[in-house]
């Protein structure tokens, strides 16, 4: 990549830090029972789709489902993971994730994350062709490998059409 296309890049992602900010391009969150996990800004869409901006957030089986957070650092964070776990039926189940290394989501700064830190990050999942119309609640935290503990955590619910 040139230094040209490096700055651009820089920008564009400056460019989201602002924009994913909350108000009309946030998908509104819950947050989970712990009151140690820090709360992100969300924005939950679909391959295709407008932003999901209030619950439950309707998706479509098959589709690809792209979580982007922003969030402060809460402390120094050298391994962390991201773990997604759906309830369904009153049943909880987790959901394998292709991303296994919440650094490689990060898209304005590089691990270890210091304290205070802003950060960036993505993480897409795609659901399954051939789900039931059924309620979701979908729990997604990052967790820190050497704690085993979860430092960014938020709930919502999804409708799957």
């Amino acid at each position: 990549m040139n230094l040209t296309n490096m700055k651009f890049f820089k920008i564009l992602l400056i460019l989201n830090g602002f924009l994913l900010t909350k108000g009309d391009n946030t998908t509104n969150v819950d947050a989970c029972t712990s009151s140690y996990t820090v709360l992100p800004i969300v924005a939950l869409h679909a391959d295709g789709y407008p932003t999901c901006t209030k619950q439950p957030c309707e998706v479509i089986p098959g589709t690809n489902l792209h979580l982007d957070l922003n969030f402060t650092s809460p402390s120094y964070l050298e391994h962390i993971k991201p773990v997604i776990e759906a309830t369904v039926f009153n049943q909880k189940v987790p959901y394998n994730l292709a991303q296994t290394d919440a650094c490689s989501g990060i898209l304005n700064t590089m691990c270890p994350l210091v304290t205070g830190e802003s950060v960036f990050y993505t993480v897409s999942l795609q659901l399954l062709p051939f789900l039931p119309k059924v309620s979701v609640g979908l729990e997604f935290s990052i967790v820190n490998k050497d704690t085993d503990e979860a430092v960014v955590c938020f709930k919502m619910n999804l409708l799957v059409k």
